[in-house]
């Protein structure tokens, strides 16, 4: 699963959240960024497989310009049925802010458009 946000909008919900200075994309780049990023998106991304809440693991980031992209992962999936998401990620800092998810299972291809107000969706398959 790969997940983009703008460095700007993440840093500062980060820094918030946790009380640090990320200082993204610079050589003082706080060396627990990975640990904080993946600690966030665990607190505000879940993901339901088959009405089972599932962790995933933090692969790693990567900046392009002014995105910065995670790299997620499920583990141990035989078979996909539904996907329930739950995706806050940015909206206590942002209430504008809209997560699009998409899911391709299958060549069977669905998304969710999310919100602060509807951070909820299923995709069944």
């Amino acid at each position: 699963m790969i997940m983009n946000v703008f460095i700007d909008d993440i840093e500062l919900a980060v820094n918030k959240d946790y009380n640090t200075n990320l200082n993204l994309t610079t050589k003082f780049e706080a060396e627990n960024a990975d640990e904080l990023f993946y600690d966030y998106l665990n607190k505000h991304l879940k993901i339901k497989i088959n009405d089972h809440l599932k962790s995933f693991n933090f692969i790693g980031k990567e900046y392009d310009g002014e995105i910065l992209y995670f790299y997620l992962e499920v583990e141990n999936i035989d078979k996909v049925e539904s996907i329930h998401v739950t995706n806050d990620v940015l909206v206590k800092y942002f209430p504008d802010q809209q997560n699009l998810i998409k899911a391709t299972i299958k060549k069977e291809r669905k998304s969710l458009f999310l919100t602060k107000t509807n951070d909820k969706g299923l995709l069944k398959f």
